[in-house]
């Protein structure tokens, strides 16, 4: 699963890259049902993210998860969701196309989460 995550991440966005265009690429544990089962939670992000956690935090909050709070650790986020350490882990800050090609992962849910309401695509 790592080989698989970090390969549809192998595109990582440069932080000067424009947040209304990003998606905020979330893999969570099944028990997780929705972005407002994140509620008072942590989230796991890695550090490569840590220009984009302000916009991502708020992101989430706004689809539903208050009190989120992201957490950068010792090991990589993916690493920490698999060790259930965490519920869930910002897995990717991908350019809103790059992020809905991102691969389903057998046993996880993927939620895309717009850093910005620009970021939404209209789904047919």
């Amino acid at each position: 699963m790592q080989n698989q995550v970090a390969a549809a991440g192998a595109d990582a966005v440069p932080a000067q890259a424009d947040a209304s265009a990003l998606v905020a690429v979330v893999l969570a544990r099944l028990d997780v049902k929705s972005v407002a089962d994140l509620k008072a939670r942590t989230v796991a992000i890695d550090d490569r993210y840590s220009l984009s956690n302000t916009n991502v935090r708020t992101a989430i909050v706004a689809a539903g998860a208050p009190e989120v709070q992201l957490s950068e650790g010792q090991g990589t986020a993916i690493n920490r969701l698999v060790n259930g350490e965490v519920p869930a882990a910002v897995v990717a800050v991908e350019q809103a196309d790059v992020a809905e090609r991102f691969p389903e992962i057998a046993g996880y849910r993927i939620f895309h989460i717009p850093l910005s309401p620009q970021s939404m695509k209209p789904r047919p």
